[in-house]
């Protein structure tokens, strides 16, 4: 007798946190269940005016790192794993009989697994480890090493033994490991009418407690804000905007006079003002999101390939999308380039197609249908 099965979407953050790649998955997901009719449950680690590392700090922070501590040892477990397990049992999060459970991204993922299960691994944190330990200096690279090779086998395994797994690109499901089916993040293109850009301000958007997104700020800061200043820019007019940025970021735009923007409300309003938006990402894994609502909003960006990666928009000056090494005095001229000459953004709607929200939800419709069914027993 087959019994359907109720979608059970366990993630770290809610729908409702503007600006992290799970969350805006919680709310595809939960888009694609609403226009299929699907009732289901949600359960989030964190609520949204929360942060995980939050849950960490402070005296009792440091004893619940210092009590993971022989379990990360003996157990073989990335570390951020066991984190997130340690705080989804102290919240009592398990899925019941009779639902499907869908896990938003490997970290939510039981050791005991239930059979069967989804996971939307969104981007390889395996990648997004080994990509960090490049950026890290000793002692840390000893640990991001290790982390980076506990995180390949965590998600090789939560693949192999799930019924469904998927990423936001075939790049990201190529890193990760065969069968992993791709569905894009969302995206709505911006087909309203355009007027030229007199905006000379260039804006760098994202949530700012990432480490990748952190760390290209402070190259913006030390390295390409002097060179603007050499083509006669004031560094107020570089902006730095996206949600929690550490303390050392703040001292460092303070001191250098860059404008820093923090927990804005709407940063999509902002690429539509701003003269040139800017990702300079060397780090870190998956879809910049970003990089996508610039494109919607008609910016013209100027993003290093590590940013334009399982988005692979074609690099052409005249439709105002410039893909560059991270070189200061190169950044500038194309920056001066892109101000002088408006680009044509009229195929930006075709090329975004794919990402748009009615196409991204009957993916996931696609996907999940056969699974919902259920099994007979």
């Amino acid at each position: 007798m087959t019994h359907p099965l109720r979608p059970h979407v366990i993630s770290v953050r809610s729908a409702h946190q503007e600006g992290t790649g799970d969350a805006r998955r919680v709310a595809s997901l939960a888009g694609a269940f609403e226009i299929g009719g699907i009732d289901a449950r949600y359960s989030a680690l964190i609520g949204p005016t929360d942060s995980l590392r939050a849950l960490f700090r402070g005296p009792v922070g440091l004893l619940k790192l210092a009590s993971l501590l022989p379990r990360f040892v003996l157990t073989g477990r990335p570390l951020q794993v066991l984190l997130v397990h340690e705080a989804m049992a102290a919240r009592n999060i398990t899925s019941e009989p009779g639902e499907l459970p869908v896990y938003v991204t490997s970290r939510v993922v039981p050791v005991h697994r239930p059979h069967p299960y989804v996971t939307d691994l969104v981007d390889s944190l395996a990648e997004n480890a080994r990509a960090t330990l490049r950026g890290a200096s000793w002692p840390a690279r000893i640990f991001w090493r290790v982390e980076a090779r506990r995180l390949e086998r965590w998600e090789a395994a939560v693949v192999r033994e799930g019924a469904l797994a998927t990423a936001v690109s075939d790049e990201e499901a190529a890193c990760i490991a065969p069968g992993v089916e791709t569905v894009v993040i969302e995206v709505d293109a911006d087909s309203s009418p355009t007027t030229p850009r007199s905006s000379r301000t260039v804006l760098f958007p994202g949530s700012l407690f990432y480490g990748p997104n952190d760390e290209a700020a402070r190259w913006i800061v030390r390295d390409l804000v002097p060179a603007l200043v050499d083509h006669g820019w004031s560094p107020s007019q570089v902006v730095i905007a996206g949600r929690s940025p550490g303390a050392a970021l703040q001292a460092l735009c303070s001191d250098a006079g860059v404008t820093l923007e923090a927990d804005v409300p709407d940063l999509h309003e902002m690429m539509r003002a701003a003269g040139v938006v800017i990702v300079p990402l060397e780090l870190g894994s998956g879809v910049q999101n970003k990089v996508l609502h610039a494109y919607a909003c008609h910016a013209p960006l100027v993003m290093t390939a590590r940013a334009n990666r399982g988005i692979n928009l074609p690099a052409r000056e005249d439709d105002g999308v410039v893909v560059l090494p991270r070189d200061a005095a190169a950044w500038a001229t194309a920056i001066e380039r892109l101000l002088e000459r408006p680009p044509s953004v009229e195929g930006r709607a075709d090329l975004l197609s794919s990402y748009r929200p009615d196409r991204v939800r009957q993916r996931w419709l696609q996907l999940l249908h056969p699974l919902l069914a259920g099994a007979d027993e």
